[in-house]
Order: structure tokens, then sequence, then C-alpha cells
């Protein structure tokens, strides 16, 4: 599962996927960024994958 949340206006975006594979966490901004409204200042990556080393493995 793929997601962003907008903290200040709580703009929720989702994608779920049976694997998280490398060309699928390639397009997610591109999808992202074409589904927000606005423009995207700071991206913050603090998921489980973005912050352990071995939890992708």
């Amino acid at each position: 599962m793929f997601v962003a949340i907008d903290r200040t206006s709580k703009f929720a975006f989702v994608e779920l996927y049976e694997k998280a594979t490398t060309a699928v966490s390639r397009e997610f901004p591109f999808r992202l960024i074409a589904a927000v409204p606005y423009k995207i200042q700071t991206v913050l990556n603090n998921g489980i994958p973005f912050t352990t080393p071995d939890a992708c493995r």
C-alpha cells in the first residue's frame, strides 16, 4: 500500500498493490502529483520501508 496524506488539509491518496515493486514505487509520485489539487511543497518519507534498512527484504 502506498499512501500520501497532506497534514494540513487531510487530503489522502492511496494505492493498493499485491507487491511493492520498483516500477510501482517509481510511478506513485507521478500519479500523486496528478491527483493533488495543489502544488506539493515537501515530501516526508516516514514509512517503515523508508526508515528500516531490512524492511524491504
